[in-house]
């Protein structure tokens, strides 16, 4: 074998080296059976997850009644509609080739500088309406858009027209033989949910990571020619990606240049894994830093209390998380954390292992996180609310007070020109907002100081605040 078989950053294309995905493939075959669809099937899951990858595997899932376009939206110039339809009209003619579907008839893809021309409405009008008929009434035409929270962003910005997604409901109801599969990472659900034709729970489908069996296939199947892997090596394989395919892709394509490096190398074990420990460490982050900056504060509360709790035991309890925050400024209530570990469950980055404990799902995401992001920790048990002086609070006090008095004020001549205005309501925040927590921590501060100074006080005795102790990461080791 000559050629690395593992490749993180490339979809795979050869069916042999697939592995698992049972559950996809039976949501596939099950939805694209001859039936109408006029919603969109939705594949979502984290970076790395196998979405693409999927999307490849299709045409040996489906029958020949569903040929296939495959559009990656990362490769485009987004800026306006007119690279997506060119690419899909290029692809078009592809496949009709491939099935020997006539393309004589395919109109000419018109001049997009000609401000007579609307470049959508010649695809929905004209172009479509000849392919669907070139193919044959029996077939149906899979449009496969990959990454569409992208074509979310080109909404977003003004790129595309604002009705765009009506635009691609009307023509999935306009045309039975269309059928449009998407995917996107998970962290855009609730984005896409809200939209039509992706708005339908039952059209989506989630990847998760591999199974343990799946993932020993995938490290050893492809390779069994030129190495094995120890038993030890297999297990600790796993405790490092989690099945994540992202991970094991990785690992694998990292080993396989270990044995090009040395060919006398015919089993590989935990030793040659810490050698290429590092590498596969900072690869890591292409899959956990886009989860993170997506996260909401209670998410990433909860998330660094784990971090931080995890270099000491490694499942944790959510009385343990609760007991950590409590020390800090920011602590959660029950409702709140338990959300939180839900979230994290769901996308993968933490898992539930029983009796109500959690572990991490991956080793290496959860080592990377905590060498990135570690000054979170510090942070949190040292508060990030500015501290002032005795000279700033006093000034601040002063103003809160000559507001409140103010506010009573004219609030009592509000009062008396009319008796009987309604109280103003002021809607409270959900647990779930991303609030700014030192900022609204320290309006409470300041509002509780000014309301305990109107009350008369014989003496003012500032009680000083507990030097927290803080307890430094540890280095992480290799298999510690």
């Amino acid at each position: 074998m000559s050629e690395n078989p593992y490749n993180p950053l490339q979809p795979v294309i050869d069916p042999t080296h697939f592995y698992g995905r049972d559950q996809a493939f039976a949501f596939l075959k099950l939805n694209l059976s001859g039936r109408v669809n006029d919603k969109a099937l939705v594949i979502m899951g984290q970076r790395g997850i196998g979405k693409s990858s999927l999307l490849s595997y299709l045409p040996l899932v489906v029958d020949e009644r569903y040929p296939a376009i495959h559009v990656d939206l990362s490769t485009l110039d987004l800026s306006s509609p007119v690279a997506l339809v060119a690419m899909i009209v290029d692809k078009t003619r592809v496949m009709m080739n491939a099935i020997q579907a006539s393309t004589y008839r395919l109109p000419a893809f018109p001049d997009p500088t000609d401000p007579a021309i609307d470049v959508l409405q010649w695809f929905a009008d004209e172009y479509l309406d000849v392919v669907l008929a070139a193919i044959r009434r029996e077939r149906h035409m899979v449009l496969m858009l990959d990454n569409i929270e992208l074509l979310f962003d080109a909404v977003e910005r003004g790129a595309f027209p604002a009705d765009f997604m009506d635009y691609l409901q009307v023509t999935l109801i306009r045309y039975d033989q269309l059928d449009l599969l998407a995917t996107m990472h998970i962290v855009d659900e609730q984005r896409v949910l809200r939209t039509a034709p992706f708005d339908e729970p039952h059209f989506h489908f989630r990847l998760t990571v591999l199974s343990p069996e799946e993932s020993r296939a995938l490290m050893t199947e492809p390779v069994a020619e030129v190495y094995q892997l120890a038993p030890q090596a297999l297990a600790r394989v796993q405790t490092l990606t989690g099945g994540h395919p992202f991970l094991l892709q990785a690992i694998g394509r990292l080993l396989f240049r270990r044995w090009e490096e040395a060919r006398h190398i015919d089993l590989m074990t935990e030793t040659d894994l810490s050698a290429i420990y590092p590498a596969a460490l900072e690869m890591a982050g292409d899959t956990v830093d886009s989860l993170w900056q997506a996260l909401s504060v209670n998410e990433r509360l909860a998330l660094t209390a784990m971090l931080d709790l995890w270099q000491h035991q490694e499942t944790i309890h959510p009385n343990d998380l609760r007991a950590w925050l409590q020390k800090t400024d920011y602590p959660l209530n029950e409702l709140q954390l338990a959300a939180a570990l839900r979230s994290l469950e769901y996308w993968d980055v933490v898992r539930s292992v029983g009796e109500g404990h959690y572990a991490f799902t991956a080793e290496l995401q959860a080592v990377w996180l905590a060498r990135h992001h570690a000054g979170q920790v510090e942070q949190l048990q040292n508060g990030t609310g500015q501290r002032f002086s005795l000279t700033n609070w006093g000034l601040i006090i002063a103003a809160v007070v000559m507001i409140i008095a103010g506010a009573l004020l004219l609030n009592g001549w509000n009062n008396n020109d009319d008796d009987s205005r309604d109280p103003v309501q002021h809607d409270q925040p959900t647990s779930t907002l991303g609030l700014d927590l030192a900022a609204t921590r320290e309006a409470e501060q300041l509002t509780q100081t000014a309301i305990a100074s109107i009350t008369p006080s014989p003496t003012a005795t500032e009680t000083p605040l507990p030097t927290p102790t803080i307890t430094p990461l540890p280095p992480f080791r290799f298999g510690g």
